[in-house]
């Protein structure tokens, strides 16, 4: 008799453990399927058209003819590798060069046929841009850093912030750029190869997440009265709760409220440690934009498209062509919980709501 008490037992028991096998088998399928149909997208070639009409650079005279030809050795240096790409928001070309009178960069695109596109770009100095930077009220939970650090190497690094029109594909795409100084030098061309992702990209992460904990791992340089540095957090967590969702159609949300208190730099200077303002102060905010999923580096991109601040509505702001919120994230689920470490790393624990 008990044998046959303890059956429905086991039975249930059973049940249980090939359902839940079944259904990580289901999403693994899920996944490998949507990876395997983002591959394609990526894959593909940009076609010549989309090239010629499709991008965008702030600031950029465009020039219906070829670009002039190189007429000297001047020093420029592209890190080597394929960009990533993102619709809409494009991609930051980052270049450096030890030339100290450069005067601007002749940028111009081809397929990955080798055709080129029937005009380029050239872009005065005045419309390089600055090394994007997460703005820190768009983050996770709203946390601020700074440095003091500086940069002493002999070479510049310089950036052109490239943009996409609407209709701009997934796919590869190449380019060829070269700098110019103030005497009219012209360097060599480089070759620079683009692979623009599709959104979304990962099933197991869609979803709604609710924040378990949030810890920084880079902290910033502040320098003291006597000279001494210290690593400090610029700011302290009083409270927080997030709330991020991510859908299959690369969409997401953020919804960021908390409390917290931003560092106090001349008392945290002639002490030589952390001191924090006595007034806190609230956030309350909710973050839409796009994400995409790297699967083979295995890296999260989150691009803000809008930001609206419920306790004031003249912070709120639309971003047309993204702003990051975090670049190549590494992403991992362990016991049901995703795990973002971003490239300061800063880690943030969530669980599935």
């Amino acid at each position: 008799m008990r044998i046959l008490k303890l059956f429905p037992v086991l039975f249930f028991t059973a049940f249980i453990i090939f359902s839940c096998a079944n259904e990580e088998i289901s999403k693994a399928y899920q996944n490998t399927e949507l990876a395997n149909q983002q591959n394609k997208l990526e894959d593909a070639p940009v076609p010549l058209a989309n090239l010629n009409s499709g991008i965008l650079i702030d600031g950029a005279i465009i020039k219906n003819t070829t670009p002039p030809k190189p007429n000297s050795t001047i020093n420029l240096a592209v890190e080597p590798g394929t960009i990533e790409g993102l619709l809409k928001s494009g991609f930051d070309l980052h270049f450096t060069s030890t030339e100290s009178n450069i005067a601007g960069a002749y940028l111009q695109f081809k397929d990955v046929d080798g055709n080129t596109t029937s005009s380029y770009f050239d872009i005065p100095l005045e419309h390089f841009k600055a090394n994007k930077k997460v703005n820190p009220k768009k983050n996770l939970t709203s946390k601020n850093t700074f440095s003091t650090q500086k940069n002493n190497s002999p070479e510049k690094e310089y950036v052109i912030d490239v943009n996409f029109a609407d209709s701009f594909p997934p796919g590869k795409f190449c380019g060829l750029i070269c700098i110019y100084d103030d005497k009219g030098n012209i360097s060599e061309p480089v070759t620079v190869c683009v692979e623009v992702e599709a959104w979304g990209g990962n099933a197991e992460i869609t979803g709604e997440w609710d924040i378990e904990d949030s810890t920084f791992g880079e902290q910033s340089t502040l320098l003291c009265a006597n000279n001494k540095e210290i690593e400090v957090n610029y700011e302290q967590k009083i409270s927080e709760k997030v709330n991020l969702t991510f859908l299959e159609n690369g969409n997401f949300e953020i919804i960021n409220k908390g409390e917290w208190k931003t560092l106090d730099d001349t008392a945290s200077a002639n002490s030589c440690s952390p001191i924090y303002q006595i007034d806190s102060y609230l956030v309350d905010a909710k973050t839409t934009g796009k994400w995409a999923y790297n699967e083979v580096a295995k890296k999260l991109t989150l691009v803000a498209f809008s930001y609206v601040d419920v306790l004031n509505s003249q912070e709120n702001e639309d971003y047309p062509y993204g702003d990051l919120i975090f670049e190549g994230a590494s992403i991992e689920i362990i016991n049901g919980k995703l795990i973002i470490t971003d490239t300061n790393n800063d880690t943030y624990t969530f669980k599935r709501k």
